[in-house]
């Protein structure tokens, strides 16, 4: 087998009746991940098209609600189990299965990247301290619109007393 496709997770929202959720790349046995509003779940569905290349389908036993995310991942353990011994023979199959796991981890650390906080190459600021100035905004931006929001309900409160003197 090959792994064909640079994907490892399909997402999807449910709309409490959908019970079938399709995935198109290789998850070899044991390594499916199935997350609902990011938490792991690890019952109340069944899992086909596992080991093939061409992937399958996750499906639960009573429908996710409506606006929940359903997040379907490959998990592949960082291990290397495959031993070659000097003098024995080495099938191909076995070399092809090892090639395709590496390729599987590599990808999960590409996604990692991807999704990472990262600052410019020579940069000062390192992420912990970006990913702290960004809180801190995202805080004071939700603090001033709070704060907008109180002064514009006073206003009207005020012109409201103003009409009915």
């Amino acid at each position: 087998m090959t792994v064909t496709s640079t994907k490892a997770t399909v997402s999807y929202l449910g709309n409490g009746a959908t019970t079938v959720f399709d995935f198109d790349f290789l998850v070899p046995s044991g390594a499916l991940l199935v997350l609902v509003d990011g938490l792991e779940v690890i019952s109340g569905f069944t899992a086909s098209g596992l080991d093939s290349a061409s992937g399958g389908s996750v499906s639960f036993a009573s429908a996710p609600a409506s606006g929940v995310r359903i997040t379907i991942s490959r998990a592949v353990s960082l291990t290397q189990e495959r031993a070659f011994v000097n003098g024995q023979a080495i099938y191909a199959k076995e070399i092809e299965g090892a090639l395709d796991k590496i390729t599987m981890v590599a990808q999960a650390l590409q996604d990692g990247v991807e999704r990472a906080v990262k600052v410019p190459v020579g940069s000062s600021e390192s992420a912990e301290t970006l990913v702290a100035s960004l809180i801190e905004a995202s805080a004071s931006a939700v603090e001033g619109a709070a704060s907008a929001a109180t002064a514009q309900t006073a206003a009207e409160a005020a012109a409201a007393m103003a009409e009915a003197a």
